[in-house]
C-alpha cells in the first residue's frame, strides 16, 4: 500500500472493524489458504526450509491455516510480517507460534526498498493486503521478483472485479465518499503483470459468506469495512445506501455474499 493512501488510513484509523471483519470470513481462510498451500506444496519439496515475507500480514489467521495445512508437507516456515498497524502486528505474533516468527516489520509494500534488503525470499504472500496499491508505479510489481530467491514463489491475492465486494463498492462509492472509487482488484495486478511482462499464473477461488440469524450485524460490518467507512454512522449519514446494500443481498434465494478472489502465482 501507499504511505498515504486511504486504504492504509482506513485500515489503521478501524483496526477493530477489520478484525471483526475476519472474524466473518473466517471461512475463506479454509478455501484459500488451500489454494496457497497446494501451490507452496507443488513449488517447493518435502522437508523444505522457507523464509517468508507476509505482506499485510493482518492477524495472522492465514499464515496460521497453511502451518496446518503444510504440516503433514514438513514444510518448515519462518515469516518476516510487515504490516502498517501495531495493533496487527501484536496480534500476528499471539497467533503464530513463535517457532515460525522471525522478523517484525512495521511498514507497508510501497515502502520496501530491494535495494535495501539484507536478503531474498522463498515466499512472498500478500493475502489480500494490496487494495490501495498503485499498480501505475512499476516499482510495486517488480520488487516481488527482485526480492524472491532464485527459486522463489510469490502469491497474491485480491478480491476480483466480479466480487460482491468490488461490485457493491463500485455501486456506493459516489453516494458515501463524493468521489470515483479506485481501489486496487485482482484484474488490475493481473494486467499490469501482463503490460510488465512478467510470468505468472492467475487462478480463482469462490468463497461466498453465507448469512443466518446475525445478518444484520454481518452486513453492517461488510459494509463499514468494504466502503470504508465507521460502523456507527451507518444509521446516520450512510443509512440509505446500507439499506439498499442489505436489501438486494437478502433479496437473494440464499441470502449470501458471493466473494470472489483471484490468486496470481510468480516465480523467479
Amino acid at each position: 500500500m501507499q504511505q498515504e493512501d486511504m486504504s492504509e488510513r482506513n485500515y489503521l484509523l478501524r483496526y477493530d472493524q477489520y478484525a471483526a471483519f475476519e472474524y466473518i470470513i473466517g471461512d475463506e481462510y479454509e478455501k484459500i489458504g488451500g489454494v496457497l498451500a497446494s501451490a507452496i506444496s507443488n513449488h517447493f519439496k518435502r522437508k523444505s526450509r522457507i523464509h517468508c515475507l507476509d505482506v499485510g500480514c493482518g492477524t495472522g489467521k492465514m499464515p496460521l491455516t497453511l502451518l496446518r495445512m503444510l504440516q503433514n508437507n514438513e514444510v518448515s516456515i519462518k515469516f518476516d510480517y510487515l504490516d502498517p498497524s501495531p495493533q496487527a502486528l501484536a496480534m500476528y505474533e499471539a497467533t503464530v507460534p513463535k517457532i515460525s516468527l522471525s522478523q517484525r516489520i512495521q511498514g507497508d509494500w510501497a515502502s520496501i526498498r530491494p535495494q535495501e534488503a539484507t536478503q531474498q525470499y522463498d515466499l512472498i504472500l500478500a493475502n489480500n493486503a494490496l487494495c490501495g496499491m498503485d499498480v501505475s508505479d512499476d516499482r510495486n510489481l517488480t520488487k516481488f521478483t527482485e526480492l524472491l530467491s532464485p527459486n522463489g514463489l510469490a502469491l497474491i491475492t485480491l478480491p476480483s472485479k466480479r466480487s460482491d465486494w468490488s461490485v457493491y463498492a463500485r455501486m456506493f462509492w459516489e453516494s458515501t465518499h463524493g468521489s470515483c472509487q479506485t481501489k486496487t482488484r485482482f484484474e488490475d495486478i493481473s494486467g499490469r503483470l501482463d503490460d510488465l511482462h512478467i510470468p505468472h499464473q492467475d487462478s480463482f477461488v469462490n468463497a461466498p459468506v453465507i448469512l443466518g440469524s446475525d445478518s444484520d450485524l454481518v452486513l453492517r460490518t461488510v459494509f463499514g469495512v468494504m466502503m470504508y467507512l465507521d460502523v456507527k454512522e451507518i444509521d446516520t449519514k450512510f443509512k440509505a445506501p446500507y439499506q439498499e446494500f442489505k436489501s438486494n443481498i437478502l433479496s437473494r434465494d440464499q441470502p449470501k455474499l458471493d466473494f470472489i478472489y483471484g490468486i496470481a502465482e510468480l516465480r523467479k
